[in-house]
């Protein structure tokens, strides 16, 4: 009876040896997000991240913001438009095929000819005028004009082979067939609204990630994914509600990792149309004179906006209040403009001085599955826009449509979000979204507001070939005191932070840009 005793015991200690194994080997993850497979599809961070997983770039960021090699093991600067990159030899594509020059090549030359894309990853390519094989693992990047960012840059690049570079949709990504890179982990299975399935790539040339299989459960409603974290369906749950940390930090066998992100949300403002699309008088007939192109109205929708507020009440207090498109501590951060004030009174008088002084109707825009209670901050924003008398009603929808049309200037205030840990600095944001739009120099491609200043220009042009650190920092703040301080062109509103909730059982540090990254997971000791 005691051998028989032992043996079950033997038994049962093996089934649980396995079964652990096995859930340590396994990481599963709720995400409000439907990815795009295709690395050159639909510019959003999100995808970004994701893409992170499967391919390779020719340098990469790591979790802090910080440049470090990737395909590219080393570069110098053969003059100030001249980059020279070696390439890691040894490294296989998924499908077993070797990565040189000719795939880098092919990867670059396919982002600007994506068909239909809603937002292209154009703006981290259309500063280079060509890329040149060397040799099969040298190449030569020349930019149009001196570039000093262009390592960061081309960090938002992934690396596929020259042949699916040549041929493959965004479809063929979509269904697996051309999903090869040579990133950590391989493409396995995507159901559309339902899972996205990666497996580790054994043969990855890099540290390999901790987890041999990761499962993205994608659940759009935040309540669904909490209730999957707390019931045990998944092991971490990216995007957590602000609301919901508080509930989460008081549960044993739970966590809450968080950290300040590379991320600014500020409201585009239609600074470039006669006549306004979603701007009404009183009576909502469409106005003859578009009132958002007086700087005293756009002073007016900041006065506005209560930013304490919306942290507290809104954001849990998992925000900071910004008063620029980049965060107070940051390279290019500016000493000169004030701190945003809350003064509705003012902003009254300033609507008055402007010839509004009984307001008119807006309807402000944003979306309602992209950042962290999108569609609660847009509602709080129009409800203190109303209290000084500009009638303000809400438009919400998902990202996959939102986005599109706002970069097709489709709306009168619309609100963003911006990862400045691209660049480490407020220059992409500015450039890409402020910059007047010139689409051969890969200047303003989201410049949604349609703002446009040649001294703001100038500034952002000498900046970006700027290779000296000071004289950059002081062109963007220049740029940045023009658009915000001067011209009023925006409003900002918040830093966000990035928050993940967690089992105690997976270790997990966020990245500052807030691209959720499965390599970044690892089993608690």
């Amino acid at each position: 009876m005691n051998r028989l005793l032992g043996l079950i015991i033997l038994i049962m200690s093996s089934v649980m040896s396995v079964w652990s194994f096995a859930a340590a080997s396994e990481l599963r993850v709720a995400t409000p997000n439907d990815p795009s497979i295709d690395p050159h599809f639909l510019y959003v961070s999100t995808n970004a991240a994701y893409a992170r997983h499967l391919y390779g770039k020719l340098v990469d960021l790591d979790g802090d913001g910080n440049v470090i090699p990737s395909l590219a093991v080393e570069w110098k600067n053969i003059d100030e438009n001249n980059w020279e990159l070696k390439l890691r030899e040894g490294v296989k594509f998924h499908d077993g095929s070797d990565f040189d020059a000719k795939d880098v090549i092919a990867s670059f030359e396919r982002v600007p000819n994506v068909p239909n894309n809603p937002a292209s990853y154009v703006s981290n390519t259309n500063m280079i005028e060509t890329i040149t094989e060397k040799d099969p693992h040298t190449i030569v990047i020349t930019t149009k004009m001196p570039y000093a960012l262009l390592l960061r840059r081309i960090s938002g690049i992934g690396i596929i082979p020259s042949e699916i570079a040549e041929t493959a949709t965004t479809e063929d990504f979509t269904s697996g067939k051309a999903a090869i890179g040579t990133g950590p982990y391989k493409f396995s299975e995507f159901v559309p609204g339902d899972r996205y399935v990666i497996e580790r790539n054994e043969d990855f040339w890099g540290e390999k990630p901790a987890y041999e299989k990761v499962i993205f459960r994608i659940m759009p409603e935040s309540a669904s994914r909490m209730a999957a974290l707390l019931g045990g369906d998944v092991d971490l749950l990216e995007g957590l509600p602000p609301a919901t940390v508080e509930t989460l930090e008081e549960r044993e066998d739970f966590y809450v990792a968080q950290r300040p992100s590379s991320r600014t949300m500020w409201l585009f403002i239609d600074t470039h149309n006669e006549v306004s699309p979603f701007v009404r008088d009183n009576d909502g007939n469409a106005m003859d004179t578009n009132p958002l192109l007086d700087p005293k109205v756009r002073e007016a929708l900041s006065l506005a906006i209560n930013r304490d507020a919306i942290v507290e009440r809104v954001m849990g207090g998992l925000a900071e209040p910004a008063n620029q498109i980049v965060a107070n501590g940051w390279f290019s951060h500016s000493p000169n403009i004030p701190e945003a004030s809350y003064d509705p009174e003012r902003a009254k008088a300033l609507l008055a001085e402007a010839g509004y002084p009984d307001g008119f109707q807006l309807t402000i825009h944003g979306p309602n599955d992209r950042y962290p209670n999108d569609e609660k901050v847009v509602q709080a924003i129009a409800q203190m826009l109303t209290r000084v008398g500009i009638k303000t009603e809400v438009a919400t929808m998902p990202k996959s449509i939102y986005f599109g049309r706002m970069n097709e200037r489709e709306f009168s205030l619309a609100f963003i979000g911006w990862d400045n840990g691209l660049t480490g600095s407020s220059l992409m944001s500015l450039s890409a979204a402020f910059h007047t739009r010139d689409k051969d120099a890969g200047e303003g491609s989201w410049n949604a507001g349609g703002y446009s200043n040649p001294e703001f220009d100038a500034a952002i042009e000498k900046a970006e070939g700027a290779f000296d650190m000071d004289e950059q920092e002081q062109a963007l703040i220049r740029a940045m005191d023009i658009m915000i301080d001067e011209d009023k062109a925006a409003v900002p509103l918040y830093t966000q932070f990035v928050i993940t909730g967690a089992k105690d059982t997976v270790s997990y540090t966020p990245r500052v840009d807030e691209h959720f990254s499965a390599m970044a997971a690892k089993p608690a000791e």
